[in-house]
């Protein structure tokens, strides 16, 4: 993420060749979801173990990505990590609801400050 010095301050972000994923922690337990609200808690148990850590009644917005050897983004590897050694990492971007508080209509900016 990086503000660019003119447009009013403007964010953008590098594409990741990942999947959307939608983390939820309620009740103790981390669901993760699809766009399409599909469970992939199965296919990314770690992630979800990882994020344990987050409050309860909080969602974040983020992207799950496979990491080849160079450090690099493969999503080949993302469709394939159980039958290759992929390094998966979890990119958290936004902040949606944070312990029980809807944070939907803060401008971005402060959203970005709690998920920091």
């Amino acid at each position: 993420m990086q503000k660019l010095p003119t447009g009013g301050g403007w964010l953008y972000e590098i594409k990741l060749d990942g999947w959307r994923l939608e983390s939820v922690k309620t009740g103790g337990k981390v669901m993760l979801y699809s766009r399409r609200a599909k469970s992939f808690n199965t296919q990314f148990r770690e992630i979800a173990d990882v994020l344990n850590y987050l409050p309860d009644e909080t969602v974040i917005e983020g992207e799950v990505v496979a990491i080849d050897e160079n450090g690099r983004p493969n999503f080949n590897l993302l469709q394939n990590f159980r039958s290759a050694c992929a390094n998966l990492l979890y990119f958290a971007f936004d902040v949606l609801i944070h312990t029980g508080q809807d944070l939907t209509r803060l401008p971005l900016s402060p959203r970005r400050e709690v998920l920091a």
